[in-house]
């Protein structure tokens, strides 16, 4: 009896946390998965175990947070990652959001 490729991507599902919002997409690397959310949060997962590496954090120049907003305050309004893409030799990472821009 043959594993089907749907019970084989089951068996070895992981869970992305720790996104506080719903996982807009998510990409594989080498070694590593991506995973970006509407709640501005970028993670990187190690691919075998599922273990969170680091948290990719989006930066944006002081001139784009308006007067009396707070960096907070302007992540929940621009805040939403709906690509992330990796190079394939893992040294590139491209993530775009509904900021309507493509962070490198």
């Amino acid at each position: 009896f043959k594993t089907s490729l749907m019970d084989q991507c089951i068996s070895s599902a992981i869970r992305l946390k720790p996104h506080r919002g719903s996982v807009t997409c998510c990409c594989l690397g080498p070694q590593r998965v991506y995973s970006g959310s509407k709640d501005n949060s970028l993670y990187e997962h190690d691919i075998e175990t599922g273990r969170l590496v680091r948290e990719i954090i989006a930066r944006w120049p002081r001139s784009w947070i308006k007067q009396g907003e707070t960096l907070a305050d302007h992540q929940a309004r621009e805040a939403e990652i709906l690509a992330v893409a990796v190079s394939s030799d893992g040294r590139c990472l491209a993530a775009a959001g509904s900021d309507f821009f493509v962070h490198l």
